[in-house]
């Protein structure tokens, strides 16, 4: 019996050493070129858990001495808001894991979003982003993301979030409704004075033109229903899978063909 034990583990440990010596492809986007290399599956895990350490030291550091999640959530937008720059027209577009995005402080519009839901799941809060949500030309990246049970909105790019006469963020419903004020992470309510510098790129002229703006895309945003009915590494980007549990669960319904 205890041999049989022993070779089992042994056979267990060479199985082990094969997979991790394994060479797997790791893709990385350069101005919208896609270079392959091969590393091995060992390298991969361990790169894996460097990026969720920092991930959660960066959390961290944002979010230290706060209670509310609210503020968590404000807090964290302003962090990428300021810190990430946007890019320009001399700089190197790389899309590679998340986590290069904060190594670079360089983004374009869906990297916002990307980096925004990654650091948002990994404070605990639900959240995911969609790249385009209308075929029309202004409709930009936005994230989702889950507060006291309701689905809301940011557009971490411009720096807009959403809020209701409650002061509240705004729920999908809300959105749909047309009954949500603009706030900005830098200026808080916005004056026409301010829009052509928040929006640099797009050509609002007053208020009620950035408004307009918003609702149409908002009319064709997910409900709660098509929401929560989405398996949630189907909802849009990568922010669930950053982190080990959710790695593993997603590893394993792609092996079943679950998803």
């Amino acid at each position: 019996m205890k041999k049989k034990i022993f070779y089992f583990f042994i056979f267990i440990i060479t199985i082990l050493i094969i997979f991790l010596n394994f060479k797997g492809p790791r893709y990385t986007g350069v101005d919208y070129l896609v270079y392959k290399e091969k590393i091995s599956n060992f390298q991969k895990i361990k790169e894996f858990y460097i990026r969720y350490y920092n991930y959660k030291q960066l959390v961290k550091k944002i979010t230290y001495n706060l209670e509310k999640e609210k503020d968590e959530i404000i807090k964290i937008s302003e962090w990428i808001y300021f810190n990430i720059n946007k890019k320009s027209n001399e700089d190197v577009t790389i899309d590679s894991h998340p986590w290069t995005i904060v190594e670079r402080q360089i983004g374009v519009k869906d990297q916002f979003s990307d980096i925004l839901s990654v650091l948002l799941v990994i404070n605990k809060i639900e959240s995911f982003f969609i790249a385009k949500i209308i075929e029309y030309k202004e409709s930009d990246p936005l994230t989702f993301f889950k507060y006291k049970d309701k689905w809301s909105i940011i557009d971490p790019y411009y720096g807009i979030y959403f809020i209701n006469n409650q002061k509240e963020f705004c729920s999908i419903e809300e959105h749909k409704k047309k009954k949500c004020a603009l706030i900005h992470l830098k200026y808080g309510k916005i004056s026409d004075d301010k829009i052509s510098e928040i929006f640099f790129d797009k050509d609002f002229k007053n208020y009620n033109d950035l408004n307009s703006h918003y609702n149409l895309i908002f009319r064709s945003i997910p409900s709660t229903e098509d929401i929560e009915n989405t398996n949630k590494y189907l909802r849009g980007g990568r922010s669930y899978v950053q982190t080990p549990i959710h790695r593993l669960v997603y590893q394993i319904q792609k092996y079943l063909n679950l998803i």
